[in-house]
């Protein structure tokens, strides 16, 4: 990945972040990012208007390409320092859940905060009682 930080970007203006929560939550300046943004209006991601209006010019089923350079840069760089950390500070969690899915269940799922599927949230018929993730720890 030649430019982690074009990557980063793109990632999340696509997920609807703002210049400001961009410049506050990382190390950019906004002359740094007016830049990045720039790139991106000239790849045809946002449509950028400076001084803060970005437009995402991508559809809502935009995803990255399976084996492409982002899911390689993900694989090889951003996978190991993640599994590296010790989830050590408070709000951390480390969690797998094992499991298999049928091929109804397998198709994009999204993931609420504790770890459980949404999708499963949603599914779990009333007879079952409260799910996993509404209910009080005993």
């Amino acid at each position: 990945m030649a430019n982690p930080k074009l990557l980063v970007v793109t990632y999340l203006v696509v997920n609807d972040w703002k210049m400001s929560e961009i410049v506050n939550a990382f190390q950019l300046d906004h002359s740094e990012l007016a830049v990045l943004l720039t790139k991106l209006d000239r790849l045809r991601i946002i449509d950028y208007r400076p001084p803060v209006r970005i437009k995402k010019l991508t559809g809502r089923n935009f995803e990255w390409r399976k084996d492409g350079p982002v899911h390689a840069y993900f694989i090889e760089r951003v996978c190991p320092e993640f599994f590296k950390s010790h989830f050590e500070t408070a709000g951390d969690e480390f969690r797998f859940v094992a499991g298999m899915l049928s091929e109804a269940w397998s198709g994009p799922m999204t993931v609420n905060s504790v770890g459980v599927p949404a999708k499963m949230l949603r599914a779990r018929p009333a007879s079952a009682g409260p799910s996993p993730a509404t209910r009080s720890a005993g």
